[in-house]
């Protein structure tokens, strides 16, 4: 799938992004450093008790590579801990790797393992802080030479799931499992969905959703949503009728975020050749949307984020073309729909080098995390960044 993500992105976006200018960085945004080593990739960050885990990628011995994960406590990252390391890890700027800590402490991580001419998720387990790992074996139940990525974790109390793509039938659908000692009780979700778009799930009172971009037998791509809500999943419904019709994948998924029976999903479109970044919100635990916010409707790239404020405001992220380059921006948008001046946070360089942008709300700031591109004794090197965004960086609607 990602031979043919990369090319379909290209012919959405029609511009490459060129390398970004050095930019001093607003008072009200703090470089946190980051304990990733050069060549680092595929940043990840999500909630945790003690404080917010980052996972990443980067190279080990002449031919490895390591999924490492460390924490953000007492104001500092935590010495990085090993998930794996393999020769066979794969890593690309849009199907990731990743860490989620479950209800009871443990974490759990998935990477994602090279199969002849497609690839598979891996599940390991830590339940000492990422000390040590348990391998739980493959999310999905083939095996075969098809494609089996883009996972997404539900840190459920009562039995955390996972959800996936999965071609094994020819055409890619996405399904979900019970994650326990192994992945059991596989089910299929929706049997067609877009190749390449990235899923996003979040917890809800009701139990949890997950968002993807569909996919119609006409190529109509647009988002869709399914919930986990009394103890089953339900039926796939549409976050909005885009009607985004476009013969290929354009690699850019959607993404969630969660307070009680609030839900905010964000979302790139391009219909009618218009591309935007739009916003909707449900108040019924994601069963419901209401019509959707233009974010961006002038420069947007995507690559979206979402997080969503105690106050209820919504904080969305994305990238944007900026004077011959791209930059990270972050709008504030609240539960009317009413939009805050957009903040550049920082320029980015590279095509794809910057990866998928990751944001997390820690209720006095927002960290913010992607790979930065710099030369270095005549090549490029790529750099793990991670910084907090105070909210007064954020314009208020």
């Amino acid at each position: 799938m990602i031979r043919v993500r990369q090319g379909a992105f290209r012919a959405v976006c029609a511009v490459l992004l060129l390398a970004a200018p050095t930019l001093a960085a607003p008072p009200s945004i703090t470089d946190l450093g980051a304990p990733g080593a050069p060549g680092a990739q595929a940043p990840q960050l999500v909630a945790g008790k003690a404080g917010p885990w980052l996972s990443w990628v980067e190279p080990a011995g002449a031919t490895g590579k390591a999924l490492r994960v460390a924490q953000w406590k007492d104001g500092s990252w935590t010495p990085p801990s090993t998930v794996v390391v393999a020769d066979d890890l794969m890593v690309n700027w849009a199907d990731v790797p990743g860490v989620v800590e479950l209800p009871d402490g443990a974490l759990l991580a998935h990477w994602l393992r090279e199969q002849g001419l497609g690839y598979g998720a891996e599940l390991r387990r830590s339940r000492d802080g990422g000390t040590t790992w348990q391998a739980l074996g493959a999310l999905s139940s083939d095996s075969g030479a098809s494609e089996h990525g883009f996972v997404s974790h539900l840190p459920l109390a009562s039995a955390p799931q996972s959800v996936w793509m999965d071609g094994r039938s020819g055409t890619t659908a996405l399904y979900a499992a019970t994650i326990a000692d192994r992945a059991t009780a596989e089910k299929l979700l929706d049997d067609r969905v877009c190749d390449c778009c990235a899923t996003a799930s979040a917890i809800t009172a009701d139990g949890a959703v997950v968002v993807y971009r569909e996919r119609s037998q006409d190529e109509v791509r647009d988002v869709g949503i399914v919930r986990y809500a009394n103890g089953a999943w339900q039926k796939p419904a549409l976050v909005h009728a885009d009607g985004w019709k476009i013969n290929g994948c354009p690699v850019n998924g959607p993404a969630v975020a969660a307070r009680g029976k609030t839900v905010v999903v964000a979302w790139f479109t391009a219909a009618n050749d218009r591309p935007r970044v739009l916003a909707a919100r449900s108040t019924d635990g994601g069963a419901t949307f209401g019509a959707p916010t233009t974010v961006d409707d002038a420069t947007p790239f995507g690559r979206v984020s979402v997080q969503l404020a105690a106050s209820g405001d919504a904080v969305v992220g994305w990238v944007a073309r900026a004077a011959n380059a791209a930059a990270l921006r972050l709008r504030r948008i609240d539960a009317a729909g009413r939009m805050g001046a957009a903040a550049t946070v920082a320029p980015l360089g590279g095509s794809h080098s910057a990866g998928v942008p990751r944001l997390l709300d820690l209720g006095d700031r927002y960290l913010l995390t992607w790979i930065e591109s710099r030369s270095a004794s005549g090549s490029k090197e790529s750099l793990l960044r991670v910084v907090a965004v105070a909210p007064a960086a954020l314009a208020a609607p």
